[in-house]
């Protein structure tokens, strides 16, 4: 949960929640912030939602104003949602099922206690951390699989979603967020201050990511 946190950070977000879907069952990562965790199991049991279509369509959503939404629910308006989540957005975690279509294994919600709608720059880092979040479970379901034949443990969830190894993708969100550049500027901002530090990428994505501070004007 430390690298959705971060990003939760990058883009003002007051709460973020990683929830693995299997079946018809949910199990929020340790470290999910509580009230989205509500909202997810209520969604549950009234059978839908924003997170239940996110779900079924495997697209992701962005919701204004949950108080004003949540009529289009009338199962979850009566079980009245978290007061405390006015505008939400909502990322499927994607892998690929046996048929070769896409399948949800999860879902990454953050949300903000006032009404304000995140900026297309702000939902494209959280699509990012997404993306990044489902290649993780599927390398964890691979694992996990070699594991099984091998009659070893399997890594476990939180060493997965380790951010230290990932600290790239966070370095560019940074930037995308705070200096309004695009993924690819962001990328060659980077490569190109690392090149005349004489030192890796990696190396100078760290800085960024622990400093949180304007890496120089690009």
């Amino acid at each position: 949960m430390a690298v959705a946190r971060r990003v939760a950070e990058e883009v003002a977000a007051d709460r973020v929640a990683l929830v693995l879907i299997t079946g018809d069952e949910h199990y929020p990562v340790r470290g999910s912030d509580a009230v989205l965790v509500r909202l997810a199991e209520q969604e549950r049991l009234a059978g839908e939602g924003p997170g239940t279509d996110v779900a079924r369509t495997a697209r992701a959503t962005c919701v204004g104003d949950m108080h004003e939404a949540v009529g289009r629910w009338p199962a979850l308006a009566v079980c009245g949602p978290p007061t405390q989540v006015r505008t939400l957005q909502l990322h499927p975690l994607l892998g690929r099922g046996d048929d070769d279509r896409p399948q949800v294994l999860g879902m990454l919600a953050l949300s903000r206690s006032q009404v304000r709608p995140f900026s297309p720059a702000e939902t494209a880092v959280v699509g990012r951390l997404a993306d990044l979040l489902s290649l993780m479970l599927q390398a964890r379901a691979l694992d996990d699989l070699a594991a099984d034949e091998a009659g070893r443990p399997g890594g476990r969830l939180d060493e997965v979603l380790d951010p230290s190894a990932h600290v790239l993708p966070l370095a560019v969100g940074h930037l995308m967020v705070r200096e309004g550049l695009s993924e690819d500027e962001a990328l060659r901002f980077l490569e190109r201050r690392a090149s005349e530090d004489g030192r890796s990428v990696d190396d100078l994505a760290r800085e960024v990511v622990r400093s949180r501070a304007d890496a120089a004007e690009p």
